[in-house]
């Protein structure tokens, strides 16, 4: 998927097959290169953030009840805002190790 985040149709192609396969780990969007990079931190850097979060949304709408918010707070804190606006929701959902989204917030260390 890193490779494939230089166009954003290639993109939404790539986290569209990722969502068929892997909708647990969000269609490899957190997954990091060899560069520590994720894939989504690439797709917001070789294109628009509203275009990158169009994508997103398409292909992770925030209908699916995927506690999406607490990998953002892991991988991607700075675009915390962003995200929430978008997937407002998801701040009451529990992920796979039961938490809510404070409590990620805390194990993190995030502070805001």
């Amino acid at each position: 998927i890193h490779n494939i985040c230089v166009d954003g149709e290639s993109f939404s192609a790539a986290l569209e097959l990722g969502m068929s396969h892997y909708p647990n780990q969000f269609g490899l969007l957190f997954k990091k290169n060899r560069q520590e990079q994720t894939a989504l931190q690439l797709a917001i850097d070789k294109h628009e953030i509203d275009d990158a979060m169009k994508v997103i949304t398409k292909h992770i709408p925030p209908q699916d009840d995927l506690p999406i918010l607490h990998q953002i707070i892991q991988h991607a804190p700075d675009l915390f805002e962003d995200f929430i606006e978008l997937y407002p929701d998801a701040q009451f959902l529990r992920d796979a190790k039961g938490r809510l989204l404070l409590h990620a917030a805390l194990e993190s260390g995030m502070t805001k």
